[in-house]
């Protein structure tokens, strides 16, 4: 089975562990499951799903949504309606999940790619606020 994500802004892919909320599927966010995850295409490796949290879209909060996407819970609630509009309508007992998955395998020259790129990106937002050395000087 394939996981996909169309970014990763705020990083998130890049921990051993990593978390995404999707809508519930009883069938593939099972605990164990192992899943391709894929970004933009590409094939970023193989993980393992180790947690699942079930929740209804009228709980999604500021905290998860922080960790989650970097952004507020609106932000989030939003993120979700768009990516899901062609298959179900956002409604306050609509069904979700948080899945935390570990990787089991990672295309690591992808991985050092997409990390060097993510990074400078938040470099070059920011040149005079970063209190250290990119490495990039």
């Amino acid at each position: 089975m394939q996981v996909n994500f169309s970014s990763n802004p705020h990083g998130k892919l890049f921990p051993a562990f990593f978390q995404d909320v999707r809508l519930r599927d009883e069938e593939k966010y099972l605990l164990g499951n192992v899943h391709e995850i894929i970004l933009n295409r590409k094939l970023l490796g193989v993980a393992k799903v180790v947690a699942v949290r079930s929740f209804r879209f009228s709980n999604l909060n500021d905290t998860f949504s922080f960790m989650n996407c970097g952004k507020h819970a609106a932000y989030q609630a939003a993120m979700l309606e768009k990516f899901y509009v062609h298959e179900t309508k956002m409604e306050a007992d609509t069904p979700l999940v948080q899945v935390v998955w570990h990787w089991e395998e990672r295309e690591m020259e992808l991985f050092e790619f997409l990390l060097k790129e993510w990074w400078q990106k938040i470099v070059d937002a920011q040149p005079n606020k970063l209190p250290f050395k990119t490495g990039s000087e």
